[in-house]
């Protein structure tokens, strides 16, 4: 599958084979297994707890900005017998990611931004405070936000952007349902969503990074993503938003039975 994957998308994609295992994995798998123990709901963020409730042991989950595979391992540890697939545009990033989850032969991660359409984008990589606020769009009240997270808004890298639904259908999905869209691509969410297709009507959840304001030059906000989710029948299951007027948290939509 990872060899036909890479043919069509002419891009790096690398299917995870077993290796024997490694210090630096065992010691990341533990510390996964000791934070998953015990994983409520949170003020900002869904809880592993709610996930492992919500979702079949054999999920299939899509989880477009890796950062560095964290919570894809959580996934991996949550659900072993899902099949998952992840995207991660900065090439950082990526290789930190892939390192974590090599070992685990039911992952597949592609470094590439997930976008509506086939292309090239700059990709502004984060740094200062935090790796992982890059975007394929510029950052505008970011800036200003959080003035200790800095960006390469000279030299950026060039990325591939790709959209889900011709991912999917290389991959030849059969299934019945994508158990679990998970987004974080800072501004760029409602790019991801465009990119679906009628895949979107596979979706039985999607959970969400959101932004009451936008961001980014030409980001996504929290009213961006309920007006085009809502109207492809979807509804809030979870909200982690607060409610100040720049309030950054994370939404889980639901699709509703029968919409379409």
């Amino acid at each position: 599958m990872g060899k036909t994957l890479t043919g069509f998308l002419g891009i790096q994609s690398r299917k995870i084979q077993t290796f024997e295992s490694s210090l630096q994995h065992r010691g990341s798998r533990f510390l996964s297994n000791q934070r998953l123990k015990k994983s409520p709901d949170t003020s900002s963020e869904i809880g592993f707890d709610s996930l492992k409730a919500m979702l079949p042991i054999d999920a299939f989950i899509i989880e477009v900005g890796l950062f560095t595979g964290g919570d894809t391992e959580k996934f991996v540890l949550c659900f072993p017998n899902a099949e998952i697939h992840g995207f991660e545009a900065d090439l950082q990033n990526f290789s930190k990611a892939y390192e974590r989850l090599r070992h685990y032969p039911n992952v597949q991660i592609t470094c590439a931004a997930i976008s509506s359409g086939f292309g090239v984008s700059s990709f502004f990589s984060s740094h200062g405070d935090s790796r992982g606020a890059g975007s394929i769009l510029p950052p505008s009240t970011h800036l200003e936000k959080w003035p200790k997270v800095t960006f390469d808004l000279e030299g950026q890298q060039l990325v591939p952007t790709i959209p889900l639904t011709s991912y999917l259908t290389a991959l030849n999905f059969a299934r019945t349902a994508i158990d679990l869209l998970w987004i974080d691509v800072q501004g760029a969410e409602l790019l991801v969503l465009e990119g679906m297709g009628d895949y979107l009507e596979k979706c039985r959840y999607i959970y969400l990074e959101v932004s009451s304001v936008a961001l980014y030059e030409g980001g996504t906000t929290h009213q961006d993503i309920q007006f085009f989710l809502t109207n492809r029948g979807f509804v809030e299951r979870k909200k982690f938003l607060g409610t100040e007027p720049d309030a950054v948290g994370n939404i889980m939509y639901e699709r509703m039975e029968g919409h379409s």
